[in-house]
């Protein structure tokens, strides 16, 4: 298996820890409590051979990756406006490493305090055996 998962996790929370020093990151984990916010989780969500460009041999050339980034706030005025600027650090760091988004949205918390608002977006790119992202 190609695993990259370590090196997009870093080079987005450097970017976002410059941007917003308190925010409260995670890498794959539960959603936050409410006093732990902004906050954003990564998590690679899916990593799948390439098979086209599968070896004779069987041997992994390139994976297809997808990441989901999901955003929280629970500022009292501005939760909706403080996501999307979370968001563009996010994608300006996922497109310069060679991702694609699929997608994004807000999305509620079931079972959560309606003062938290909540976005996710999804990223998708092919990464060589040398760890070169590819948008595809």
């Amino acid at each position: 298996m190609i695993d990259c998962e370590a090196e997009v996790f870093s080079a987005v929370a450097t970017a976002l820890r410059a941007k917003f020093p308190q925010i409260n990151l995670s890498n794959g984990e539960r959603i936050p409590a409410i006093g732990n916010m902004p906050a954003a989780v990564g998590r690679e969500m899916d990593n799948s051979t390439y098979i086209y460009t599968l070896s004779s041999s069987g041997q992994e050339n390139h994976a297809v990756i997808m990441w989901q980034w999901d955003v929280y706030s629970s500022k009292v005025s501005g939760r909706k406006a403080e996501c999307k600027s979370i968001l563009a650090v996010i994608d300006e760091q996922m497109f310069g490493m060679g991702f694609a988004r699929l997608g994004s949205a807000p999305l509620e918390l079931p079972n959560e305090a309606p003062t938290v608002y909540r976005m996710v977006a999804r990223y998708r790119a092919v990464v060589s055996k040398d760890k070169i992202l590819y948008r595809r």
